[in-house]
């Protein structure tokens, strides 16, 4: 599922930049999203339930 985030050193890069880029890629690709989404278990009702309500969510912009 998951794909490796990998940064190469330019010439003359600090490890600093190095680490901010990695870190920016890492937000980038949404792997803490997904991370934070598997932590505990979501029985199936609940998952149901969230996606009905980011449904309704969704609706309700659209008719604004």
């Amino acid at each position: 599922m998951f794909l490796m985030v990998a940064v190469i050193k330019s010439k003359g890069q600090s490890k600093d930049s190095m680490l901010r880029r990695f870190i920016k890629k890492v937000n980038d690709e949404g792997y803490l999203d997904v991370l934070k989404n598997r932590t505990f278990y979501h029985p199936p009702s609940m998952v149901k339930k969230e996606k009905a309500k980011e449904l309704s969510k969704r609706k309700r912009s659209f008719r604004d």
